[in-house]
This record gives structure tokens, C-alpha cells and sequence, in this order.
């Protein structure tokens, strides 16, 4: 699985793929943790481009969120 932009935000799946793809992250993971589990049930996807715009400087992950991503990574993969 080949995925350009993990952390995106944008989302659309169909009702029945939900009780799988069912996120506990409530932050910056839940993305992250969406693409987990779509790799883990083999679900397939499709990647629509759009364009990237951040009006403020200061919004997005921080140090502390980018260092905790790669263990939840690891938490999930031994987990779901």
C-alpha cells in the first residue's frame, strides 16, 4: 500500500467498511490510525489529490505528535 499524504484529514468510506476501520485516536493520530487499519483488513482505497493550504503557520503536529506517530504505528501493527 502506497499512500502519498497519510495525514490529509479528508475522509470518505462507505458504512460498511466502519465497524473495521472504527478509530479510537480523538487528535492528530486518528488519521494515521484510519490508515492502519484499512493496511490491516486489506480494504481497498483510492487517493484523490487536492490541494494543500495552511492559513496558519502554527496548526499541525507538533514535535511530540510527530515523535508518538511512529509508536502508535508500532502499537497498532501488534494491536488491531
Amino acid at each position: 500500500m502506497t499512500i502519498s499524504d497519510m495525514q490529509c484529514g479528508y475522509r470518505a468510506f462507505r458504512t460498511s467498511v466502519y465497524p473495521k476501520i472504527c478509530w479510537k485516536s480523538n487528535n492528530y493520530y486518528a488519521d494515521a490510525e484510519m490508515t492502519a487499519r484499512v493496511g490491516k483488513f486489506h480494504l481497498r482505497y483510492k487517493e484523490i489529490p487536492i490541494e494543500t493550504i495552511y492559513n496558519e503557520p502554527d496548526k499541525g503536529m507538533t514535535l511530540f505528535d510527530g515523535i508518538g506517530l511512529p509508536l502508535k504505528l508500532l502499537i497498532w501493527k501488534m494491536t488491531l
